[in-house]
């Protein structure tokens, strides 16, 4: 029932922040009045590999192995669910579940304009950014469907 509750609130605030943010488009603002919760990381950069054509990675002049970057968001998405629900162990548990599942989903998500404004606006809440793709994929599937 906790899951589902959670998943209720999730949903809801998701879909107050989309009302708010339509009313503010004429704003000189970038972000809407209202937010609903972001995982507080503004430094997560996924972890991209280099092309083919650009074999000379400056980054990495010495071509030796990247770390993995899933050790560390999975070490982020433990220290934000424990530091977000200090007490509460089992939430804890369904938050770090979820992000993680979502996390490898988005892992998926071939690149483009679309994810990568999604990872921009919505850092470390891999859940609102599942949300978001899936419903954004649909709602223009259904635009293309329309005469």
């Amino acid at each position: 029932m906790r899951k589902f509750s959670l998943s209720i609130i999730l949903v809801l605030s998701f879909i107050i922040f989309c009302g708010c943010a339509n009313n503010t488009a004429n704003s000189s603002r970038t972000s809407p009045t209202l937010t609903p919760y972001v995982w507080k990381s503004p430094t997560f950069a996924p972890n991209v590999a280099p092309s083919k054509a650009n074999s000379n990675n400056t980054t990495n002049p010495a071509n030796t192995p990247l770390v993995n970057n899933d050790e560390k968001v999975l070490a982020k998405i433990k220290a934000n669910a424990q530091k977000d629900f200090p007490d509460d162990y089992s939430t804890q548990k369904f938050v770090y579940e979820e992000q993680v599942e979502a996390y490898e989903y988005m892992k998926t998500i071939p690149p483009s304009k679309l994810k990568s404004k999604i990872e921009k606006d919505f850092p470390f809440d891999f859940t609102t950014q599942k949300f978001v793709y899936e419903e954004q994929i649909k709602a223009k599937e259904e635009m293309d469907k329309k005469p």
